[in-house]
């Protein structure tokens, strides 16, 4: 049977990252710490709301693995409330109604990551509004 019919253009690679839209969604509301890895807050970070605050920061992880400047992607509750400031009373719904909308996963040790297939949705967040505040 000859394969000409187009089946092939709906072979996707899941684990591709789009990191031309990642920079784009990210840039200046976070960046990568060149020696550590560490994500740190940019100067539009502020004007995101809760949504696209903790998105920023788990895009920013997964960009910081990308470049292997951190060996996972991953961040629990209590570190995103360090680092976005937000309340832990805010952070702790938000990233359960974001990983409602599968945006977002959790690993057996109740850390957050974004899947690679849903970067591109998750970045698209961060491109809109940046979510309710």
């Amino acid at each position: 049977m000859s394969n000409s019919s187009g089946l092939e253009s709906l072979l996707v690679d899941q684990d591709a990252v789009d990191t031309e839209r990642l920079v784009a969604a990210i840039r200046g509301k976070v960046g990568i710490d060149s020696k550590s890895g560490d994500v740190v807050i940019g100067d539009d970070f502020g004007a995101l709301g809760a949504d696209g605050k903790l998105l920023a920061v788990l895009l920013g992880r997964l960009a910081a693995q990308l470049m292997g400047k951190r060996s996972d992607d991953r961040a629990s509750v209590g570190e995103m409330t360090a680092l976005t400031g937000l309340p832990s009373g805010t952070v702790a719904p938000t990233i359960r109604r974001i990983k409602s909308r599968r945006l977002v996963d959790q690993d057996s040790d109740k850390r957050y990551f974004v899947p690679r297939p849903k970067v591109i949705a998750a970045c698209g967040v961060l491109t809109s509004s940046g979510g309710p505040k």
